[in-house]
């Protein structure tokens, strides 16, 4: 009886054992997944920021560059081309200001 017993303990320890090491290793599978599953989930978050931003600046390109495609006309038509310089500060159809003539 009692070397039925140690060698039950024996099995024991070694199913223990076997135990132990492999909920190690899944413990190791598990943060490795876990660490992939966020950095994918962190690559589409900017991935999908980026395409939004993307989305905002050509919306606001296009409200732009007809404004001033826009303004361009109207400052070209309500101006007359006289010829002569005025020597003063001139302001162009997109906003800048320098000096020259009109």
């Amino acid at each position: 009886m009692p070397r039925v017993i140690h060698c039950c303990w024996t099995d024991l320890t070694a199913i223990l054992k076997l135990f132990a090491q492999a909920s190690a290793t899944w413990d190791k599978f598990r943060k490795e997944r876990d660490f992939h599953r966020m950095h994918h989930k962190r690559v589409a978050q900017e991935k999908n920021k980026l395409i939004h931003d993307m989305q905002i600046l050509k919306k606001h390109y296009s409200m732009v560059s007809s404004t001033h495609v826009t303004a361009a006309m109207l400052t070209a038509n309500a101006r007359p081309n006289t010829g002569s310089c005025s020597g003063q500060y001139v302001r162009d159809p997109w906003g800048r200001q320098h000096f020259g003539c009109e």
